[in-house]
């Protein structure tokens, strides 16, 4: 880890919210999102140069089965803090996919979406998942907040299969908005960002079917890619999110080819009192098997302590999936029980949070100041 990688990290825990708790988090993206929808689909993309086979989100990432799911809930029920809590996984959910068949019968023209739900029952192994996600929550392993509504930029996305020559037509063929990116520059980050289209309406219309689903509503959000703008946030707000998550970097919208970025903390606070939390651990072993992340993430989890911040791990979904690599999964299962295990004998005192507990925390902090 280099120099200003280090005091980089000092400085974002220095300025974060204190507590005198030693307080771990894990948050976790894209529970619910279409990726790579199969290893037929993968296989024939990696025949016509479509993707990288070096990219561990297009290898690993799709849809979670019933066996991912139980398997994670499996470990997470097996430590308890201090408290007598499991640790838990805050899952941050997208709630719909693209419809790819009504899409094509309608000659890509128009977008239709799918209700995560109905994406599930297409496919084998899947169609308890929405209980699952229930389950989970209900025994305080799988804490559901918002992610948006798809991961996928509509009116880029579906500007680019309009053109039958896209290559994007040809991954749209295989059931999947994947693609290596560097096809197509332009569009690199923000694919996978938030419907530029009608931003607004889809984070409302996200907003109310998670609270449909999950009979609650989401108090923190994560936007998809790190990738928002003020007018995201005012939406949020009216939809009653005064959380948000996210990397220590805002990304914004490219202007003229040029990446622009806001620095965040945990703690900090916007110009419509809107809270940021800023992810200060990395737990993502399926992104390199040549770093050792569990070492990284525990050295990470220490300097939060010292500095009295919460430590907030980010471990995307791809990390406890074994639908298109098994030992993915099995892998990286026994990892995290490494990783919880650890934390327990080194810290007695640790307490497992979802995020939306950290946000009571904050609130409650806040008011008795």
């Amino acid at each position: 880890m280099s120099v200003s990688t280090i005091v980089s990290r000092n400085i974002l825990n220095a300025l974060a919210f204190k507590t005198n708790r030693k307080i771990l988090i894990i948050e976790s993206d894209d529970w619910g999102s279409i990726r790579m929808p199969s290893k037929q689909a993968y296989k024939k993309l990696l025949e016509k140069d479509l993707i990288d086979e070096n990219d561990p989100f297009l290898k690993y990432d799709s849809l979670e089965s019933e066996q991912d799911l139980v398997g994670l809930f499996e470990v997470l029920s097996s430590v308890k803090d201090k408290n007598g809590n499991h640790a838990q996984v805050t899952a941050n959910c997208i709630m719909a996919n693209p419809d790819f068949d009504k899409i094509q019968q309608n000659g890509y023209q128009d977008y239709y979406f799918e209700k995560a739900n109905d994406t599930f029952k297409k496919y084998p192994n899947h169609s308890r998942g929405i209980d699952l996600w229930l389950e989970g929550s209900d025994k305080k392993v799988f804490k559901p907040q918002l992610h948006g509504r798809e991961h996928v930029n509509i009116g880029l996305w579906m500007n680019e299969i309009k053109n039958p020559m896209s290559k994007y037509r040809e991954s749209f063929e295989l059931g999947t908005f994947a693609i290596n990116s560097q096809i197509v520059e332009a569009l690199a980050r923000n694919t996978h960002a938030i419907n530029d289209l009608n931003p607004s309406n889809t984070v409302q219309e996200a907003s109310v079917m998670f609270k449909e689903l999950f009979d609650k509503e989401s108090i923190s959000f994560i936007a998809p890619n790190y990738t928002w703008d003020s007018g995201i946030e005012e939406t949020l707000k009216k939809v009653g999110i005064d959380f948000l998550q996210g990397s220590k970097r805002q990304n914004l919208k490219k202007e003229n080819g040029e990446k622009k970025s806001i620095h965040h903390y945990t703690g900090q606070k916007n110009k419509i009192n809107q809270t940021y939390l800023v992810r200060n651990c990395l737990f993502e072993p399926s992104v390199s098997s040549k770093i050792d992340y569990l070492d990284i993430c525990l050295k990470q989890i220490e300097n939060a302590f010292y500095w009295k911040t919460p430590a907030i791990i980010t471990s995307h979904r791809l990390n406890y999936l074994g639908g298109l690599v098994e030992k993915n999964r099995s892998n990286n299962l026994k990892l995290l029980k490494r990783l919880l295990d650890t934390v327990i004998k080194k810290w007695p005192d640790i307490e497992f949070m979802s995020t939306d507990e950290l946000c009571q925390l904050i609130r409650k902090s806040e008011t008795d100041a």
